[in-house]
């Protein structure tokens, strides 16, 4: 009993000092002022430090700095003043370096802005490249992007401890307006700027951030085309450089890392029709044990290509991929532009890199397809020690332009442009396509000829070189047409006779000089210039927004559209192309007099299975850009014009004409003794090597029938011999 009172009593006791801890502030408050002071009395500690702290930066010009915090007074609960962080309140400023107009040496307009002293938007000056939705304005490489309720800019730069500073004061570096410090004007255009300079200092004083654009200008010719040339192969024009310092204003030693904001807002184009979409390109240098001590401009390049689906789908699943490793060049490109960042050391000779890690990103995902999406890169730099008083800079190049091999293989990026992308033989489909693009490229600059009707005379050149080796293959094509009837009477005569069959067919072939195989070879020869041939025509950026003379074609790098259906069909879309129509129907026109007419049910198989194959390929062939069909409709009017000019023509010297069907009468034993001659009139060496081969196995497939039958009549002669003289000793 004295014990249940005594837990009781220690119960009741505990119960009363937790509602006595609980319910006497509210009964008895504090003294006035208190609480507030103890809690302010961190942030005043801060606050007497950065006073202390500020310093007075030079900006070069005599106007004060700005970027000194200022502080505001508001009086405690007994009275005395606090002082609390404020931010100065600049007023919002975009900067425009170079210029839209194209003869003011600038091949770009760049935009920066104040925010976050980024760049807002780079448009290219030249008149070829325009935005194919509205031709009037220029085409914008990059441009400012949203991602749900946060603004993407490119070159925007995050520092972790300015940040954690600026996050008490609900904003991020990315956000805040920076100060112009410079601006430097061009000399002979009023009103253009080449550089400009912006400044942001910590709250706390200690850190001072820089960030200065530049633009190159490019001494152009008078002439026109000598404008373009320039155009097409000096790369500084299209190079936005940025270097950016930090400096460590404090009397403490300290160590930062920024984050860098890749390239943003490149435009895709022609979505219903194009098979390119944005990609992220990195080149990675060589980490061979060979070339780590090489200079990183001497260092072979890895490149890497990840779609913008395969980033999407690994951003679901928080398994995008981190990098590394040290690279040449990072950043995005779309079928015909690039936007790459290129880190700039002295002269490309640092060995070690000052990026820690570059990483891929999702800024907004396809509505429809997740190849749509679009994608960016976020680079992440190394921790850099900063001693007292110092200050570091690490500098970029923005590569913002076309795609063309001139410029990009000053970057080291040539493998951006896709040559080899077919795995069988890339580096002979990437020679010819490289060596194709400037053979169209001189013929549309040389003689001054429109691109449409220049394929065409590509076409021709490239046709009238495979020449030999077409008509070879369109005589063994009408040769084998002339010969079904006779083999399907061999089918009819050697139904059962497997062997036989082959062998008289074989006989049949070297009679008439035909070789089963010619065909195949001119077809293996021509892949490669095939593919090499379409990849020119697909990744050239001189057929963009080319019209074709003459015709409904606006753009030669997309399909025709000659106007647009009330509905949309499926896999087809509702854009109506006239030109992919007539490259299958002339497919039809050469299949049909190329393939000899079906002499059996196999045959008439295969025969509806090319026709099938057809009309996929119509559908392939549906999205395919106008350049690529003039061609193919070229190619094959020049295939049927062989085709015919054969038929009309005499059999070339040395080819003989088809004979009678000796070889359905003859019996398989006499067919052994005729010699098929050729044109010395030696039999033995007109047999073909197939021919020789299965006569080879037929003479000792016969001679193992006669060895077998000789033993067994050996056999059974003794068997008679035994069983006769075994009857002479029984009748004895």
């Amino acid at each position: 009993m004295e014990l249940k009172r005594l837990l009781a009593f220690f119960a009741l006791s505990f119960a009363i000092i937790v509602l006595w801890m609980r319910v006497a502030p509210l009964l008895v408050p504090p003294p006035a002022g208190q609480n507030q002071q103890a809690e302010n009395a961190a942030p005043q500690h801060e606050e007497v430090k950065q006073r202390q702290n500020v310093p007075q930066v030079a900006t070069g010009s005599n106007d004060e700095p700005d970027d000194k915090v200022e502080l505001e007074q508001k009086p405690d609960a007994v009275g005395k003043p606090i002082d609390k962080p404020k931010l100065p309140d600049r007023p919002h400023d975009q900067i425009v370096l170079g210029s839209p107009d194209p003869n003011t040496g600038y091949f770009a307009e760049v935009g920066t802005t104040t925010t976050g002293a980024a760049v807002e938007f780079v448009n290219l000056n030249d008149d070829r490249y325009k935005q194919l939705d509205n031709p009037q304005l220029p085409l914008a490489v990059v441009q400012t992007v949203q991602k749900g309720n946060e603004t993407l800019r490119t070159l925007q730069t995050s520092v972790d401890s300015i940040d954690d500073q600026l996050k008490a004061l609900g904003t991020r570096l990315i956000d805040v307006e920076w100060e112009i410090v410079e601006k430097q004007a061009d000399s002979q255009w009023r009103g253009v700027f080449s550089s400009v300079t912006y400044r942001f200092v910590s709250p706390d004083g200690e850190l001072e951030v820089r960030k200065r654009y530049s633009l190159n200008k490019v001494t152009l010719p008078a002439d026109e085309d000598g404008m373009r040339k320039v155009r097409d192969t000096d790369v500084s024009g299209y190079q936005l450089r940025m270097d950016f310092t930090i400096r460590n204003l404090s009397d403490q030693p300290q160590q930062v890392s920024y984050t860098l904001q890749g390239p943003v807002g490149l435009p895709l184009e022609n979505t219903e029709h194009t098979s390119v979409f944005r990609e992220v390109e990195v080149g990675f240098l060589n980490e061979n044990e060979d070339e780590k001590d090489q200079p990183r401009d001497r260092r072979t390049i890895e490149d890497k290509t990840i779609t913008a689906k395969t980033i999407s789908d690994d951003d679901a699943d928080n398994e995008i991929e981190e990098w590394k490793r040290s690279f040449r060049y990072i950043g995005v490109d779309v079928q015909y532009f690039a936007a790459l960042l290129l880190p700039v050391d002295d002269q490309l000779k640092l060995k070690i890199p000052y990026i820690e890690a570059a990483q891929p990103m999702l800024v907004t995902e396809g509505v429809k397809d997740k190849n749509h999406s679009d994608v960016s890169v976020q680079l992440t730099s190394k921790v850099v020690p900063l001693p007292q008083g110092r200050e570091f800079t690490h500098s970029y190049d923005l590569f913002a332009g076309p795609k063309r091999d001139a410029l990009l293989h000053r970057l080291g990026a040539d493998e951006i442009i896709g040559y080899t992308w077919f795995p069988f033989g890339a580096s002979i489909t990437a020679l010819i396509s490289k060596s194709l693009t400037s053979l169209l490229k001189f013929i549309h600059d040389t003689a001054g000829i429109p691109y449409g009707i220049a394929i065409i005379f590509l076409t021709i050149m490239v046709r009238g070189c495979m020449f030999p080796i077409s008509r070879k293959q369109a005589a063994s094509a009408k040769k084998m047409k002339e010969l079904q009837p006779k083999i399907a009477e061999l089918k009819k005569k050697y139904a059962n006779e497997k062997e036989k069959f082959a062998k008289a067919q074989m006989e049949l072939f070297s009679k008439n000089n035909y070789n089963p195989f010619a065909g195949c070879l001119p077809i293996f020869l021509q892949m490669p210039i095939f593919i090499g041939l379409f990849q020119a025509l697909r990744n050239s950026v001189d057929l963009r927004m080319t019209p074709f003379p003459l015709t409904w074609i606006k753009n030669l790098a997309a399909p025709d559209a000659m106007f647009e259906m009330p509905f949309a069909l499926p896999f087809l879309g509702q854009d109506f192309n006239l030109l992919p129509l007539v490259t299958v129907g002339l497919f039809l026109v050469q299949q049909k007099l190329f393939m000899p007419p079906p002499i059996d049910e196999q045959q008439a198989m295969q025969h509806k299975m090319m026709n099938f194959m057809m009309v996929f390929m119509g559908f392939m062939f549906y999205h395919m850009p106008a350049g690529l069909c003039v061609y193919f409709i070229a190619s094959s009017l020049w295939g049927i014009g062989e085709r015919k000019m054969l038929d009309y023509g005499k059999v070339g010297a040395g080819e003989k004409k088809s004979e009678p069907d000796e070889a359905a009468t003859v019996a398989p034993a006499a067919a052994k003794k005729i010699e098929p001659k050729n044109r010395n009139g030696n039999g033995k060496e007109g047999k073909g090597w197939l021919q020789r081969l299965l006569e080879a196995a037929d003479s000792a497939r016969a001679n193992q029938t006669q060895s077998r039958e000789n033993s067994g009549g050996n056999k059974s002669a003794e068997a008679k011999l035994g069983s006769r003289k075994k009857k002479k000793k029984s009748r004895r």
